[in-house]
């Protein structure tokens, strides 16, 4: 038999210190980077408790900041996640 070894990077760690800020153009998240991470995925839900699924997936970006510009009118609340 061939053996073959890959080496596979860590998991990203879970971004930290998430902040919005209004803007004439929307909300603007910031978040810290997160080390081996290659793309954030960003979800908001109206609950309190946002569980990422494909339903509240509001976009991806590679960089550590996001502009939510359809922001809805009531409370939303914000998870990003690394991948």
């Amino acid at each position: 038999p061939v053996w073959q070894f890959v080496t596979l990077a860590a998991p990203p760690e879970t971004p930290q210190h998430l902040t919005a800020l209004v803007e004439d153009t929307g909300i603007r998240l910031n978040w810290d980077a997160s080390v081996n991470a290659v793309l954030y995925n960003v979800y908001r839900d109206t609950l309190e408790i946002v569980a990422p699924s494909p339903a509240n997936l509001i976009g991806m970006t590679p960089i550590p900041t996001f502009l939510d510009a359809t922001p809805v009118s009531t409370k939303a609340n914000y998870v990003v996640t690394a991948q």
